[in-house]
């Protein structure tokens, strides 16, 4: 059996019965830009990327451990809810995950498929506990489709992570000597950023000048990167900057927070092998206006290649988005709903007023 996957985008998401999320879908377009009060569980859409992430890793029982049990990752708890279905919609193949709660409190996988030109392929056995799409080569007849490209093709595809940048002081590993070979994609906890950039450095100067650019214009005292590799240990490689009026050599801790999440936000964007879906947990946290508006040119940009989902509680950063962008997430009814803002039904208000203020005075929704 021959099964060809070709280059697709991310498209659709449903999802029922994980966390705050009893029924609920939506359109994933280039941009797609979350905003609810606190308590709307913002983040509990992000973290549907990162169970799918790790369960497709072969991570399901340690992501359950890590939430303390299956419990906690049900909607309203194992006494209301027992299955988690999550379907995920690409422009060539459907992914369809589900989980069943056991006594042992935990999930097992009870469906794993992949839907491709009207015809469905089994991933993993009803009563999994990890998915077969990372697992161990499947010799098996029913499993014969999962060839190690197919396997490929559809983990490039499914290659999304959810990075939280709010977290730069010292006990981050974003800026911390990186072995030099780390340096495919950036990880969700940041910890090969400085590989990353190095690999950029001698593979896409042009691109790290225009990362060094859009640096300067919001923090003019940085001039430009010295990435070099450690003298008593040529595998890692650290991270140094040079400021545009002393000689001398910084690291990373010496940047300003701000900066810091800046880099490593650009860093997500502009490497070379960057996810088909780019997530960020209010990407906006203490930056300045300008480089709000900085930022916000480089995810438009890039959205003509990369689709982005990002959560945030900035009216000013709203603003420098379009209304069709916009997904209003709110709690009601004891779970959480997502609606895309209508342009249509807004479109006598967005005449007089930005897309913050329709935002603050919640003529748009996502405010208490």
């Amino acid at each position: 059996m021959r099964v060809r996957i070709l280059i697709g985008k991310i498209a659709h998401l449903a999802v029922r019965g994980f966390k705050s999320f009893k029924d609920a879908q939506f359109d994933i377009t280039d941009r797609n830009v979350v905003i609810g009060i606190n308590g709307s569980e913002k983040s509990n859409l992000l973290e549907v990327f990162e169970f799918v992430r790790n369960v497709r890793s072969g991570h399901l029982q340690l992501y359950v451990g890590k939430a303390g049990s299956a419990d906690k990752l049900l909607y309203m708890g194992a006494h209301v809810t027992r299955d988690i279905y999550i379907r995920i919609e690409y422009t060539n193949f459907t992914y369809v995950l589900a989980l069943s709660y056991t006594k042992q409190n935990s999930l097992v996988i009870s469906e794993e498929k992949i839907e491709i030109d009207g015809n469905t392929y089994v991933v993993s056995p009803s009563g999994s506990s990890e998915s077969k799409l990372e697992g161990d080569k499947i010799d098996t007849v029913d499993y014969s489709w999962l060839k190690q490209d197919v396997r490929e093709a559809l983990k490039e595809q499914m290659k999304f992570f959810v990075f939280h940048f709010s977290d730069v002081g010292h006990t981050s590993k974003l800026g911390k000597p990186a072995d030099m070979n780390d340096n495919r994609t950036l990880r969700p906890d940041g910890s090969n950023l400085n590989a990353i950039l190095f690999r950029i450095h001698k593979k896409s100067p042009d691109t790290l000048q225009r990362m060094e650019f859009v640096i300067n214009q919001a923090a003019p005292y940085f001039k430009e990167f010295s990435l070099r590799k450690d003298p008593l240990n040529e595998q890692m490689v650290l991270f140094e900057w040079r400021h545009r009026a002393k000689d001398n050599l910084f690291d990373f801790s010496d940047l300003s927070d701000g900066t810091k999440r800046l880099i490593g936000i650009l860093t997500t964007i502009y490497q070379e092998e960057h996810p088909s879906l780019i997530i960020i947990d209010e990407p906006e946290i203490g930056l300045h206006p300008k480089a709000l508006v900085l930022l916000a040119e480089v995810i438009i940009k890039a959205s003509e290649h990369i689709k982005f989902i990002f959560s945030m509680q900035s009216p000013r950063f709203l603003t420098l988005f379009d209304e069709w962008d916009v997904i209003v997430n709110e709690y009601s009814d004891d779970q959480s709903v997502l609606k895309r803002l209508d342009p249509e039904g807004i479109r006598h208000w967005i005449e007089d007023y930005d897309l913050g203020e329709l935002w603050e005075t919640n003529v748009i929704g996502g405010r208490p």
